[in-house]
């Protein structure tokens, strides 16, 4: 889980900072798209943990 929030913390910089200007690095990074990737499994993890009641998820599906 350590690594996946580092990589989560790390894709805005990658898109950002370390793509020096260069507009290719800017949108297809690897380093950038992974921070979608890790937040993805890191919710997938939550949601198998800690699973919420039917109502929860139609009021989160109303809300989305």
């Amino acid at each position: 889980m350590i690594l996946l929030a580092g990589f989560v913390t790390a894709g805005p910089f990658a898109r950002t900072v370390l793509a020096h200007g260069n507009e290719l690095w800017h949108e297809y990074s690897y380093l950038g798209g992974m921070d979608a990737i890790a937040l993805g499994c890191l919710t997938a993890l939550a949601a198998a943990r800690f699973p919420l009641s039917r109502r929860a998820l139609r009021g989160l599906a109303f809300a989305g």
